[in-house]
């Protein structure tokens, strides 16, 4: 209940202010265009090194579990 009589006080806040309602609608835009030109090339991808030091471990039922294995069999799943 809080939280919406807050959200009530603010929104009468920015109605009564306008000029920073404006700045607010329109340099939030401005700025997601300046980004976009900043940095064009979209999505950027980092390569990056694994070592898999996993010696394994013995289960109970005899089978060898190798998690690490796993992991770098699934890191290159995804690239």
């Amino acid at each position: 209940m809080r939280l919406l009589s807050i959200f009530r006080k603010s929104l009468k806040e920015q109605m009564r202010d306008v000029l920073a309602l404006a700045l607010s609608l329109v340099f939030a835009p401005f700025f997601v265009v300046l980004y976009y030109m900043f940095f064009p090339g979209g999505s950027t991808t980092y390569w990056v090194l694994v070592r898999n030091r996993d010696a394994g471990v013995q289960q109970a039922n005899g089978s060898t579990l190798n998690a690490g294995a796993e992991v770098v069999a699934a890191i290159r799943s995804v690239t």
